[in-house]
């Protein structure tokens, strides 16, 4: 699920919602304060991704993709090239 202001993120950054859902379902969650959640793909989610898809899914290009989630609900997506502090 994904609010309006996801939605309109991913079509600016050229993120598409499948990819968005492979970052949720096999990447690391990391916690942030007031119970936000941050998914992304590290080395070891990168792995098991192309285990399970094999490479015609180039796990490499969304490897630096954040999607930041409250309750379940994916509030908005960015390129993850600045760091957050974690809770």
């Amino acid at each position: 699920m994904f609010t309006y202001h996801a939605r309109t993120r991913m079509q600016q950054r050229g993120i598409h919602p499948g990819i968005v859902g492979l970052i949720i379902d096999f990447g690391e969650e990391m916690l942030l304060t007031g119970g936000v959640s941050v998914h992304y793909l590290d080395k070891k989610s990168r792995r098991r991704l192309r285990q399970e898809y094999g490479d015609s899914l180039r796990v490499s290009e969304f490897r630096d993709v954040r999607v930041i989630c409250k309750n379940g609900v994916a509030l908005t997506v960015e390129h993850g090239f600045r760091r957050r502090r974690e809770a």
